[in-house]
């Protein structure tokens, strides 16, 4: 088995556990729609695509856990899509680019980081992760071309609620300009312990 193909436990309300094979490669578009009793899953690393709307509505997955050495790349739209009980993913370092609403109303998760490889998170990415207090951006050059005129303002609803926000690298736009936003008033930064990144911690969440 390579591909656990689409729709395929498409509506299985009551399936808790699965192991996938190692062997799978793609996990496509719609494969565990509304799973709503899968409560945790892993995913080996040779799998390099989760397709659109792969977990969407599975309001009982709590964790996400990727293999080590995790070759994933793209994670689709809505892939995690209203995942309300989710409380942590460890994003794979291999993945480029978080797509239109893949986290939207995971109201439970509370912290994330950005991978280093990240360039791109799109529209409404996290938007209504009212819990989500903690980020940690490891990139230095992510550019948000779905709130590209709001910048970081919105940044698909990443910063909306986050009271603390590591920095690993300057924050520049797609141009290549330094993204003033991070560098504004509303945060007060101050340098780690051990000096790698910077703290923010944020002033005016109205902004946000």
């Amino acid at each position: 088995v390579t591909t656990i193909d689409y729709y395929a436990f498409y509506n299985c309300t009551s399936l808790s556990s699965i192991t996938i094979p190692a062997g799978v490669t793609t996990i496509d578009y719609y494969a565990f729609y509304n799973c709503t009793s899968l409560s945790s899953i892993t995913i080996p690393a040779g799998v390099t695509t989760i397709g659109s709307s792969a977990f969407y509505g599975c309001y009982s997955l709590q964790t996400v856990d990727f293999e080590d050495n995790s070759q994933l790349q793209t994670i689709g739209n809505y892939a995690f899509y209203d995942c309300t009980s989710l409380t942590s993913i460890n994003i794979p370092a291999s993945v480029t680019e978080i797509s239109d609403q893949t986290f939207q109303n995971c109201t439970s998760l509370s912290s994330i980081t950005i991978p280093a490889g990240v360039t791109t998170i799109d529209n409404y990415a996290f938007d209504g992760c009212n819990n989500l207090t903690s980020v940690t951006i490891e990139s230095g050059d992510i550019y948000n071309a779905a709130v590209g005129t709001e910048g970081w303002s919105h940044a698909g609803g990443l910063l909306a609620n986050a009271t603390t926000v590591k920095v690993l690298k300057t924050i520049v736009d797609g141009e290549g300009n330094v993204n003033n936003y991070l560098n504004s008033s509303t945060f007060t930064k101050t340098v780690s312990e051990d000096g790698f990144y910077y703290i923010y911690e944020l002033k005016n969440q109205s902004n946000l």
